[in-house]
């Protein structure tokens, strides 16, 4: 695929290797804090916390929004058990060795979803892109789990890169918001 498809790949991959560390569970190698969020409040507070960041992107067009998002995509494409069939009803935990070892098929599987319908995106403004990805989450809130389409999420995330491509592709440095606690990255 094209340098920027691949460098917003790794910001992502940085998104979630560094959100591991943030949101680990001390003792606990299995599940997250965004498992037991899942749990408590349910699979609304997974897609509320996602359209959050597209309120703020809004507001402030900040990369590291963007990249959340496009995370946040690529854990209810594992959460959901994509990576093992499409009938999961079940919500599955999303540690960080989860995460690394899907990775890899979700790009490949994101990168065709891009090709086939990048043609789309001429000519669509961000913010058309900002709210099909709200009524995409608000739709969530109103189907079952099991219902949630392979589609959508990649939808999602391709929005993501086509707004991530147009205002921060070209740029050297980018706003990532990881690894400032520990200094750099191990």
């Amino acid at each position: 695929m094209n340098k920027k498809f691949n460098a917003f790949l790794e910001l992502v991959r940085d998104q979630f290797t560094y959100g591991a560390k943030k949101y680990g569970l001390k003792n606990v190698k299995d599940r997250e804090s965004t498992d037991i969020l899942f749990d408590t409040f349910g699979r609304g507070w997974l897609f509320g916390t996602i359209c959050k960041y597209v309120f703020r992107f809004r507001n402030l067009r900040r990369e590291r929004d963007m990249l959340k998002i496009a995370t946040y995509s690529y854990l209810v494409w594992l959460k959901r058990g994509f990576f093992l069939d499409y009938k999961r009803v079940a919500p599955i935990d999303t540690n960080v060795e989860l995460k690394e070892k899907y990775f890899p098929e979700f790009c490949k599987r994101a990168e065709n979803f891009y090709k086939r319908f990048k043609d789309n995106y001429k000519g669509v403004s961000f913010e058309i892109l900002l709210g099909e990805i709200e009524r995409v989450l608000a739709n969530w809130t109103n189907i079952e789990w099991k219902d949630l389409k392979e589609f959508d999420i990649f939808r999602i995330f391709t929005h993501c890169f086509v707004i991530w491509k147009r205002f921060f592709g070209g740029k050297k440095i980018h706003d990532t918001d990881t690894w400032l606690e520990g200094g750099k990255k191990k």
